[in-house]
């Protein structure tokens, strides 16, 4: 569950944003909601549809207690864990689907995907955040979103390929995405 309790913060909940289903926006200065339970898991899987609303440098989307997750429109990347790693794997306007995992323990692979891009990258530890929240970065300085999310999916382990394909697949089918990885094709096509 996710929660604000200052009015002035609170992102506000549209209707039929994305493919029929709604979306939370964020205005990019001061909206964002606090996790109820701390996300504190080093192992971690994380889904996130977003499409940012304006220019904005940094747009942070998900904070955990060892991952911090953004969206760089000056230089169109994801950024995640201590080390920042990223790659430029998202350039196209609109909503698109995030997906970044990693195992537990000091060093480890990071798997990013996004649209039709995939890399492995490499981190060297984990962010000391205090807690978790959705559309703003926790730790150092404070960067909000500024646009829109309908929905994020976390899981508290690194999934694997076909686990990730899956939920992949689904999300973009729901909200008539690209994905990394189209399971449903075949039902776009009778030939």
């Amino acid at each position: 569950h996710a929660i604000q309790g200052v009015s002035a913060s609170q992102p506000e909940f549209l209707t039929n944003q994305v493919n029929g289903f709604p979306a939370v926006s964020f205005d990019g200065s001061d909206d964002f909601l606090d996790l109820t339970s701390d996300i504190t898991s080093e192992a971690l899987t994380a889904f996130i549809i977003y499409n940012q609303d304006a220019a904005q440098t940094w747009n942070g989307l998900l904070s955990t207690n060892n991952a911090y997750f953004a969206y760089n429109d000056g230089i169109s990347r994801f950024y995640d864990y201590s080390s920042w790693s990223s790659k430029n794997i998202r350039s196209r306007n609109g909503f698109s689907i995030y997906s970044s995992s990693t195992d537990a323990g000091g060093s480890a692979s990071i798997d990013i995907e996004s649209d039709n891009f995939t890399a492995t990258q490499t981190r060297n530890g984990f962010f000391p955040n205090t807690g978790s929240s959705v559309g703003y970065r926790q730790l150092g300085s404070t960067h909000y979103a500024n646009g829109f999310i309908p929905e994020i999916i976390v899981y508290n382990e690194k999934l694997n390929t076909a686990e990730k394909n899956i939920i992949l697949s689904s999300l973009a089918a729901k909200y008539n995405l690209t994905s990394t990885m189209n399971l449903y094709s075949y039902k776009t096509s009778y030939n």
